[in-house]
């Protein structure tokens, strides 16, 4: 059904009053079909939050016991706000203890800091032995391996 104006001028679409009058009317036929729509959604809902719990706890964890640590250790020394997003500069895979991992520290070029220092701290936070930094400073950022 096409809109008309209604009786202030404004546009009425007719169908959708239908539609509203029809579900108030037949209100048992409504509700039970709300309610089961409603327990379907609900369930979809909590399973893919039980879903993404479960895929995401290393990460979770990984956060929490060394990324988050590391980063308040390095914020002082980098001058970094201790409230930036550790995400967003420090790269540490989920087995950084394995052999032949690369741990990935972006830093803006303009940055003054000891490279000394922020090696000792990674290796310090992370519990790491025996490993060897090298610094890269391509484009805009300095990146230490």
């Amino acid at each position: 059904m096409l809109p008309q104006r209604g009786r202030r001028g404004r546009l009425v679409d007719l169908g959708a009053q239908e539609t509203a009058r029809d579900l108030i009317e037949h209100r048992d036929a409504t509700l039970q079909t709300l309610q089961t729509g409603g327990i379907g959604a609900a369930s979809a809902a909590a399973a893919g939050g039980i879903a993404y719990g479960l895929l995401t706890r290393e990460r979770r964890e990984l956060m929490r016991e060394w990324v988050v640590p590391l980063h308040q250790a390095l914020a002082q020394p980098l001058a970094i706000a201790e409230q930036t997003d550790p995400r967003r500069y420090l790269h540490v895979p989920k087995n950084f203890s394995d052999d032949d991992v690369q741990i990935r520290v972006d830093l803006p070029v303009h940055l003054r800091f000891s490279r000394d220092l922020v090696a000792d701290l990674i290796t310090q936070k992370l519990a790491l032995e025996g490993v060897t930094f090298s610094w890269h400073q391509p484009g805009a950022s300095r990146t230490c391996w």
